[in-house]
């Protein structure tokens, strides 16, 4: 079993966003061990780019824009996610444009998502 299925959601696969998802595989790659990485592409593809490095899910409905197309990506993410539980111990949703920079993050959040770490006011 995996630790780890990480999810990202990116608007198109433009020059841009494939240089956000090569950022995003590289530092995943040096800082994190035994994951999978899955991103949902707001728009048709124009190339295999993304599928060439990830699993990709396409949305039905490639006509929203902005905050729409966002929030249809992160319940297709989760969609994802909930089918695939057994085969993963943690999942993570993270910007197209965030990438993990210090190594054994996951510990680090780990520990700090732990009951006796987190005050309820």
């Amino acid at each position: 079993m995996k630790k780890l299925l990480v999810g990202s959601i990116f608007s198109d696969d433009k020059p841009l966003q494939k240089q956000w998802l090569d950022l995003q595989l590289k530092y995943l790659s040096v800082t994190t061990d035994s994951y999978d990485h899955v991103a949902v592409v707001s728009k048709i593809a124009t190339d295999d780019y993304f599928g060439s490095k990830t699993k990709v899910i396409y949305p039905q409905d490639m006509n929203l824009t902005g905050s729409d197309a966002h929030t249809q990506g992160l319940n297709l993410l989760l969609e994802y996610f909930r089918s695939n539980q057994s085969n993963y111990e943690n999942f993570l949703f993270i910007d197209g444009d965030a990438f993990p920079i210090k190594k054994q993050w996951m510990l680090s959040l780990l520990n700090k998502m732990d009951s006796k770490d987190i005050a309820i006011a």
